[in-house]
């Protein structure tokens, strides 16, 4: 029975060989075990896989309710917008856009029928009765 040629592949012999992985551990004190560089930091605070997955399908689901002139702005990844607004120096662009809201009129409007909004018919000044 063949298989159809040789199933070794020698080109990446060096990077495999135990020999040539403790030279470089001897060299750097690193024991390479991935092409990828490795993350460091304080990782406590982070959600838990629903909660991070929660989080980012509210991210999507904001960013496809903006105008499409804004989503385009971002090519339309939710991604480029979050980079965008990381960035301190992209505050004055942001609220011109509407996406935070501008330091002259920080307070949103409060729709009429709602808790801590004056009804319609309550006049502003009490009316004193006659006498």
């Amino acid at each position: 029975m063949q298989f159809g040629g040789v199933g070794t592949h020698t080109e990446m012999a060096a990077e495999t060989d135990i020999n040539v992985m403790m030279r470089r551990y001897q060299n750097t004190g690193v024991i390479s075990v991935s092409a990828r560089e490795a993350r460091y930091g304080d990782f406590s605070t982070a959600s838990d896989f629903l909660g991070s997955m929660v989080a980012v399908r509210e991210a999507e689901r904001d960013f496809n309710a903006l105008p499409s002139k804004i989503r385009s702005r971002f090519k339309n990844e939710v991604s480029e917008l979050l980079d965008f607004l990381a960035d301190p120096a992209n505050e004055a662009e942001a609220q011109e856009m509407g996406l935070i809201p501008s330091e002259k009129d920080p307070a949103q409007p409060v729709p009429s029928g709602t808790e801590g909004a004056p009804d319609a018919e309550e006049p502003s000044l009490p009316i004193e009765p006659e006498a």
